[in-house]
């Protein structure tokens, strides 16, 4: 039989070391792959957030934006007609008329004109008038409807007098005026009701 000889103690110390050290070198390269690899995961993350910090950040800005362009809006429309302000109006015409020594003879209306794609109730309808009366009455009469609020803006205007020596003599005039209109009508204004 073959002597088995004991190893000797300074040798079997350095196996021992040896096992150790290849150890805690195995366990430390596993824990800084984990490490790195956490650390990208990490990076990751952040570059994440940080883009959705920016995006939330210009949706914050957006919606201050959008609540500024609302309460513009509101400001706008009120020089916009709504069907009963302007039917109001049209009721109100002829003893307004009448204030300046003037008669409507006839109203007709035009189609309406969408002032936006986006805001589709916001529109502008043109109404002709027909009437007569003096030219002072009927200048009066034009600038009253122009300076009114809600805003009506005359478009065009022609105007012919009965007797050319007496300006102050009966004339007739024929208008245009734009109207702002808040409406849900289409195509042409009608009253819907509110």
């Amino acid at each position: 039989m073959k002597n088995i000889s004991k190893p000797n103690l300074p040798t079997l110390l350095f196996l021992i070391a040896f096992l150790e050290m290849a150890l805690v070198i195995s366990f430390a390269g596993y824990k800084l792959y984990c490490l790195a690899k956490y650390t990208s995961i990490l990076r990751v993350k952040t570059i994440e957030l940080q883009n959705r910090t920016e995006i939330a950040d210009t949706v914050n800005i957006l919606n201050d934006e959008k609540k500024k362009l609302e309460g513009q809006l509101i400001d706008e429309k009120r020089y916009f007609f709504t069907d009963a302000a302007l039917l109001q109006f049209l009721k109100d015409l002829e003893p307004k008329a009448g204030n300046y020594g003037i008669s409507v003879n006839s109203i007709s209306f035009g189609n309406l004109v969408s002032v936006s794609e986006s805001l589709k109730d916001l529109k502008t309808l043109s109404i002709s008038f027909s009437m007569t009366g003096s030219y002072n009455g009927i200048v009066r009469f034009v600038e009253s409807i122009e300076n009114s609020r809600p805003i009506a803006k005359p478009n065009q205007i022609s105007f012919s007098l009965s007797n050319v020596k007496s300006p102050e003599g009966p004339g007739m005039i024929n208008t245009s005026i734009l109207f702002p209109v808040e409406t849900r009508s289409s195509d042409k204004w009608f009253f819907q009701g509110e």
